[in-house]
């Protein structure tokens, strides 16, 4: 599934299935909605789990998967949701 990169304001975090967004007032976290998923933060620091690649196109990439358990695991690589076992 094609993701789709939104701009959050301040206070106003909504997400739709595949949507992805850097939070406005935190530059290391992420927030994401992965398909048939529910709407999860990932962040990139040292010693987080994650780390986020932004892309010239303004896609990103996440590394390594993101598995809300039970519901949906996969990768985020250049914008495109990719189920693992799909």
């Amino acid at each position: 599934m094609n993701g789709r990169r939104v701009h959050f304001t301040k206070g106003n975090i909504t997400l739709h299935e595949g949507d992805y967004g850097k939070d406005p007032e935190q530059p290391n976290v992420w927030w994401v909605r992965p398909p048939r998923g529910h709407t999860g933060m990932i962040r990139h620091e040292p010693g987080v789990h994650w780390t986020i690649t932004e892309h010239e196109d303004g896609t990103i990439t996440a590394s390594p998967s993101i598995n809300m358990v039970g519901v949906w695991h996969g990768y985020l690589e250049h914008g495109v949701w990719k189920e693992i076992g799909a």
